[in-house]
């Protein structure tokens, strides 16, 4: 298996993120990964929009107010992306990308909105 790795850049809040810096997470082909970003506040982002895209263009992960949308989601990615819905009451817009792909790897993905 090729090495592959996703890149978070970018945590937009205007409450903060705990994770503001740009990180590299490396990670095998064909395994899962965590993307992590949290609220430094813990407030809860039950009833937010927050996006996560490749590229600043491909959507990977939309939740807005509730509601998680798959029908813009970029056909890459359909099918391999979760979040941690127990989690948003306490600010964790994490995602997990399930069977990492060398075409997952990236310029970078944005988190927005929250």
């Amino acid at each position: 298996m090729g090495l592959t790795s996703a890149e978070l850049l970018i945590c937009l809040s205007p409450s903060g993120c705990l994770r503001i810096q740009p990180k590299i997470i490396g990670v095998t082909e064909g395994s899962d990964v965590t993307l992590p970003c949290s609220l430094s506040s813990r407030e809860s982002i039950e009833l937010k929009r927050f996006e996560w895209r490749k590229d600043g263009q491909k959507d990977v992960f939309l939740f807005d107010g509730g509601s998680r949308f798959t029908s813009g989601q970029d056909p890459q990615f359909k099918g391999r992306v979760s979040h941690f819905k127990d989690e948003l009451k306490n600010g964790n817009a994490s995602i997990t990308i399930r069977d990492t792909k060398l075409t997952d790897r990236s310029l970078p993905p944005l988190v927005d909105n929250i």
